[in-house]
């Protein structure tokens, strides 16, 4: 069991736990991947932290288009803080029908600061729903933007090398720029008591808090010292029990003590599911486990039980900390075939062993798109080809339908909305595409080749030679930004969402930012805080130029 912490220090950097699917790296991915609050009042009142359905984190106010802060201009170079990462490709399909990345309708930006203003180098990347991998770095100002996102539940995590790391939930409503502020105040503590069903202490139980983890004592407290204030995230997990999620409110240098923060773990019973993988080689198939109703309270962290084979091979996936006595339903995914059912009931009993919580899902084949890949006249082993919804939101409401859609759970794309592998030994590749969102989009890539985009057909089939030709713009990409206009105006730019210096250009004057990997990038200006130029998908390969015009008065 670990000492307990001197309340009087700050807590100190444990390992960094995901949650939902893994973040995408920021710089130099290849384009396939890329498709891909706060009340600082006085003192809390101290009634018994005990729900079992803690209120999900308040929305934050609407995005004022004209709040951006302003200051002083800088003669250094504009984007030398931007910290870039690859905008999502959107990519037209040859048979007329929605780009790929449609349905990518919304932004979320805000600002980090502290006692003295903005905080500058804060982290701020979303780590769990659709949009897992984006990420920013705040400017001098404290202000990050993130564009180009899917509406849904997010998990946002914000890390500063000063105040350390805070994860909060976000939901980035359809078609909306979401603002979200994190306040880096004075921190507090958050000390609780985790509980049995009859009120005994669990000791060892596990309890994450902003990426953390601790374990409970023998009288089942736990201790986390430094905690940024807000709507703090706490996941508590126990062996035969059930996980649970609550979220606190924190304030500015405030404590949560452990009579005030307890936590009663329901019993659980563990669910094996067996995967029939359909092919050797295939990836590992997905188990997702949900509500079969759309769920009442947050309690449950639900975006937990999204969970995929230990490794190619293993037929049997094992769920813990699942409650019991409740109507769930678990849904088989594979990137290689179809399920058969695609989802089963399945009520779980405590101490309960019956096939009808071991649930069996078969994979076939039914319909796939095939094909060789070709490049310089030979096979090509080793190309990235998937197969994309034209619009993953979309996708992925339907998929979660019938318990609650995207906003409830920050889970992440699922394959019936992308599903994607390389070609063999002789160019060849299949994939599965019967439970596939239409329409969709064949997108074949290869390093030092351009991208082919064929549209699916419907019922599948073979479509012969995809020929890859040779990109002759390798290496670095360079965007040069031309100011077109005959008169001085003082802008700010922002590339991918990094937010610039505002600064004042001369009419004529060129920007040139290097070393980019070939990509997209969302480009914005804006004066004085309203946007004024923006072009949400540029493609910068090689030495690409945008002339920045017709910017209104």
């Amino acid at each position: 069991m670990p000492p307990r912490p001197d309340p009087t220090s700050r807590r100190s950097a444990l390992p960094l736990l995901g949650v939902g699917a893994g973040a995408a790296a920021a710089l130099g991915l290849a384009a396939w991947l890329l498709l891909s609050e706060q009340d600082p009042g006085g003192e809390a009142p101290k009634p018994p932290i005990d729900t079992e359905a803690p209120s999900p984190a308040p929305k934050g106010p609407e995005l004022d288009p004209g709040a951006a802060a302003s200051v002083p201009a800088s003669d250094s170079v504009i984007f030398s803080e931007v910290a870039v990462w690859l905008a999502p490709e959107v990519v037209s399909s040859s048979d007329g029908s929605a780009a790929i990345g449609a349905g990518r309708t919304c932004s979320l930006s805000g600002r980090c600061f502290d006692e003295r203003g903005g905080v500058r180098g804060v982290e701020v990347k979303i780590t769990g729903g659709l949009n897992a991998g984006a990420r920013a770095i705040t400017n001098s100002d404290g202000q990050y933007e993130l564009p180009l996102l899917y509406p849904g539940a997010a998990i946002v995590d914000f890390e500063s090398p000063v105040h350390g790391r805070a994860r909060r939930d976000v939901t980035i409503h359809d078609g909306q720029a979401e603002d979200f502020d994190l306040p880096l105040l004075q921190p507090g503590n958050v000390h609780g008591t985790v509980l049995d069903p009859k009120g005994a202490p669990i000791e060892r139980a596990h309890v994450e808090l902003d990426g953390l983890a601790a374990e409970t004592d023998k009288t089942g407290k736990f201790f986390f010292n430094g905690v940024i204030p807000g709507n703090v995230i706490l996941y508590i997990s126990a062996d035969g029990h059930a996980t649970r999620r609550a979220t606190l409110n924190l304030r500015p240098g405030n404590y949560i003590e452990t009579d005030r923060a307890v936590f009663r773990l329901e019993k659980s019973n563990p669910l094996v599911a067996q995967l029939s993988a359909p092919t050797a080689g295939a990836a590992p198939p997905m188990l997702v486990v949900l509500p079969a109703d759309p769920p009442s309270d947050f309690s449950i962290p639900w975006e937990k039980f999204v969970i995929s084979s230990p490794r190619p091979g293993d037929e049997q996936v094992r769920i813990d900390g699942l409650p019991v006595e409740r109507d769930l339903r678990a849904s088989a995914f594979s990137t290689a075939g179809v399920p058969d059912p695609r989802t089963r009931p399945v009520l779980l009993r405590a101490g309960d062993t019956s096939a009808f919580s071991r649930p069996i899902f078969q994979f076939s084949w039914k319909r796939a798109v095939s094909g060789i890949v070709m490049a310089d006249g030979k096979p090509l082993q080793g190309a990235r080809v998937r197969i994309e919804s034209t619009n993953i939101a979309r996708a992925m409401d339907w998929a979660l339908r019938d318990c609650g859609g995207l906003n409830r759970f920050a889970i992440p794309i699922l394959p019936c909305a992308r599903k994607q592998c390389e070609s063999g030994y002789q160019g060849e590749f299949r994939i599965e595409t019967s439970d596939m969102w239409t329409p969709a989009a064949l997108v074949v890539e290869a390093s030092g080749f351009d991208r082919a985009v064929l549209p699916v057909p419907e019922k599948g089939g073979d479509l012969g030679i995809v020929s890859l030709t040779r990109d002759p713009e390798l290496g670095p990409a360079t965007l040069a930004l031309k100011y077109e206009l005959p008169s001085r105006r003082r802008l700010r730019l922002s590339v991918n969402g990094a937010p610039s210096e505002e600064r004042t250009l001369e009419a004529g004057e060129s920007i040139t930012i290097s070393d980019l990997a070939p990509g997209s990038y969302a480009i914005r200006v804006r004066e004085n805080g309203t946007p004024v130029f923006e072009r949400p998908s540029a493609r910068v390969r090689g030495t690409t130029q945008i002339a920045i015009s017709g910017i209104p008065r």
